[in-house]
């Protein structure tokens, strides 16, 4: 299990890459710092349980992907 620390670092309405320093809009994925966009997920909490989206909501932002270990997905 990874802690969260390792993933990044929440700030307002973004999220900062602990290993590169990257931060990227937590709602469209898109980032100041980089070309790269990271996928984004509906996130539910209902009754303890936390639901995710398999499918990305910001699938229709155009760029290269990364995922949370800084490996580029395309």
């Amino acid at each position: 299990m990874t802690d969260i620390e390792d993933m990044g670092i929440v700030w307002g309405a973004g999220v900062t890459c602990s290993l590169h320093n990257w931060t990227f809009d937590a709602s469209s994925g898109q980032s100041d710092s980089t070309r790269f966009v990271i996928d984004t997920h509906d996130v539910k909490e209902i009754d303890g349980h936390v639901f995710v989206s398999q499918k990305p909501k910001n699938g229709h932002i155009a760029g290269p992907r990364r995922d949370f270990g800084g490996r580029e997905m395309n």
